[in-house]
């Protein structure tokens, strides 16, 4: 049987205290909130050491509890595992549930501009007019960054990718309903922008409960190929089936 803190495919128990002290980077981050969706045990534990005042004691009891066949009967080692098995139960029933905002926070990273992007010296009168919103973006000043792509926009309807980029700006200052206008104009108007923009509406319809769109979506991206974010979208789906009806 699978136990708590011990090799497992679970997490260790390193990674839990690292993650609770937000030590890891963004990527090992990403790693651990993927397996919390679906574990309720490495949940159970978290919790647990959420709870606990002093998680390093706890931990050294836990691994000490081992209740092994004896000839001699200690009452206190039955207590001691029926103390501990009513602590995981009420930490698996208050556990976070898989929802449609985690799948967000796990799946949502918002694209950066290139180096050639942000150059020093633009080729082109399009190119500088958009430098001050891309520095704004990168800086992720993301208010100051809609206003000036609202402004470059007026001037060059046609760059489709301002789109993109005014779409994850309004995403990023919590302009939700903004956000999804952007990226399903862009989907219309340009196929080399179109599985970007797709990822990005469905993360969107994610973040705002509307898993059922995001459903639609996906099938949409898939049938279209996808191979942009073909891996993402597998692990995607997968979580996505995890979810309850809407």
């Amino acid at each position: 049987m699978k136990t708590i803190f011990t090799r497992s495919d679970c997490l260790s128990l390193h990674q839990l205290q690292s993650y609770q002290a937000g030590a890891l980077s963004k990527t090992a981050k990403r790693k651990v909130e993927e397996h919390l969706i679906d574990c309720p045990l490495c949940n159970g534990a978290l919790e647990g050491m959420e709870q606990s005042s002093n998680p390093g004691k706890d931990v050294q009891q836990i691994r000490s509890l081992q209740l092994q066949k004896r000839k001699t009967f200690h009452p206190y080692r039955i207590v001691a595992a029926i103390a501990l098995g009513l602590i995981l139960l009420a930490a698996l029933w208050f556990r976070p549930q898989a929802n449609p905002a985690s799948l967000f926070a796990t799946f949502y990273q918002a694209p950066q501009p290139t180096r050639i992007q942000l150059r020093g010296t633009p080729e082109t009168a399009a190119q500088q007019a958009i430098q001050p919103a891309l520095i704004a973006y990168q800086k992720k000043d993301f208010k100051s960054a809609t206003n000036l792509l609202g402004l470059y926009l007026e001037d060059f309807p046609q760059d489709n990718q301002a789109y993109l980029w005014m779409g994850i700006a309004q995403l990023e200052i919590g302009h939700d309903q903004k956000a999804i206008q952007f990226f399903q104009e862009l989907r219309s108007r340009d196929e080399d922008h179109y599985q970007k923009a797709s990822w990005y509406l469905i993360l969107t319809y994610l973040k705002i409960g509307e898993q059922a769109r995001a459903r639609e979506v996906v099938n949409e991206l898939e049938v279209s190929g996808g191979q942009e974010f073909e891996e993402e979208l597998m692990r995607l789906q997968d979580k996505l089936k995890r979810l309850p009806a809407d």
